[in-house]
């Protein structure tokens, strides 16, 4: 975000040259950056949407019930409710993996 609005205001990088294709993309993709600067941490290098939006809310509302009622919940009980959901979705390749819990 201060990249982007020290862009704007040419404050910044002396020698573009060197940065040039980086510096390109991120003014191509500034109003996308900003959009989405919500999901995007600081060691991100990619914004990643959610691809699974209905699955993740009900995952979300699950676990906030079962922690309401102070149940213990493990990664692999998780990743099983997943798939439980996901298939109940219409989700038939969805695949809970670690990378996806993360």
């Amino acid at each position: 975000m201060k990249l982007i609005k020290a862009l704007k205001k040419k404050r910044c990088c002396a020698n573009v040259s060197d940065f040039g294709s980086t510096l390109s993309t991120i003014l191509k993709n500034r109003q996308t950056i900003v959009k989405n600067k919500v999901n995007f941490g600081p060691k991100q290098k990619k914004v990643r949407l959610c691809q699974y939006d209905v699955l993740d809310k009900a995952m979300l509302k699950w676990v906030r019930g079962i922690r309401d009622r102070n149940f213990p919940i493990s990664e692999t009980l998780m990743q099983e409710r997943a798939v439980k959901f996901a298939k109940t979705l219409g989700y038939p390749d969805f695949k809970a993996s670690a990378g996806w819990l993360d």
